[in-house]
C-alpha cells in the first residue's frame, strides 16, 4: 500500500500522455530515489497548532517530526520511478520486511500540457484495493480528485529533479492524506484517528505547504 501511496503523490498522485505539441515528455525515463528524497515546506501562523492530550504541536515540530519518518519509508521501500513515452508511470519497490524488489505498473497514468507540470491521473481502484473499511461516500469523493488529474509540478537541476504537490493541491487533498497515511504500518495506530480528525483542518489553516520528491536521471 505504501508503494500506492508514493505514486499518487508524484506519479503521488485515466489514459496515455497526450500532449497537444505532441512532443515527447522531457523527462521521461528512469529516475532513481535520491538520499533523503522527501522534503516538506509548511508555514502557518504560530497559533495553528494539532492537540495530543496536554501536547500542542506546531506545524515546524510537526515538519520536524514527518521528514525523517517519510524519507526512512521512500528509502527503504522505493528504488525507482519510471515515466514511460505513452503516459504510464511505473516503479520498483519493495514491501515492508520483504527483501525482494517488484514493479508496480497500472496504478497511474499522466498527461503534460504545461512545461513544469504534469497531471497525474492515479486509478483509484487499485490504490485502495488493499485497505479494509473504507467508506464509500470518501472514496467517491477521491475518485472525483482522481480523474480531474493531481497537478504535480517539477524543477530540475542538472541530473537532479524535484517532484512536489503545492500549497493548493496539498489543500485539495486535505481529505485524502489521512486515509493514505492511515495505510503506513509504522504510525502508531493510537495516532492516526487524531491525525483524521486534524490534519484537513491543519492543512486548510496552513499559509504554504509543500510536500517534495527528489530523484535523479538513471544512467542510459
Amino acid at each position: 500500500m505504501y508503494c500506492c501511496m508514493l505514486v499518487c503523490t508524484m506519479g503521488i498522485f485515466s489514459g496515455c500522455n497526450k500532449n497537444d505539441d505532441k512532443k515527447p515528455f522531457e523527462l521521461a525515463g528512469k529516475w532513481n530515489v535520491k538520499e533523503m528524497p522527501m522534503d516538506i515546506v509548511w508555514e502557518a501562523p504560530d497559533n495553528v497548532v494539532i492537540e495530543a492530550g496536554k501536547i500542542k504541536l506546531t506545524v515546524k515540530q510537526l515538519t520536524a517530526m514527518m521528514t525523517p519518518t517519510l524519507n526512512e519509508l521512500v528509502q527503504a521501500g522505493l528504488k525507482d520511478v519510471t515515466f514511460t513515452a505513452d503516459g504510464k508511470i511505473e516503479a520498483t519497490y519493495k514491501k515492508k520486511d520483504s527483501k525482494e524488489w517488484m514493479a508496480a505498473k497500472g496504478y497511474a497514468t499522466y498527461n503534460t500540457k504545461v512545461a513544469n507540470k504534469i497531471l497525474l491521473h492515479p486509478d483509484a481502484d487499485k490504490v485502495f484495493a488493499e485497505m479494509k473499511g473504507l467508506d464509500a461516500t470518501k472514496l467517491a469523493a477521491i475518485k472525483v480528485l482522481f480523474k480531474a488529474g493531481i497537478p504535480v509540478y517539477y524543477t530540475s537541476n542538472g541530473s537532479s529533479t524535484r517532484f512536489y504537490l503545492d500549497t493548493e493541491t496539498v489543500k485539495a487533498l486535505r481529505n485524502v492524506l489521512p486515509v493514505l497515511l492511515a495505510s503506513v504500518k509504522s504510525i502508531p495506530d493510537y495516532a492516526k484517528p487524531l491525525i483524521a480528525k486534524e490534519l484537513p483542518n491543519l492543512l486548510e489553516k496552513s499559509t504554504k505547504i509543500e510536500i517534495g520528491l527528489t530523484l535523479t536521471k538513471a544512467a542510459n
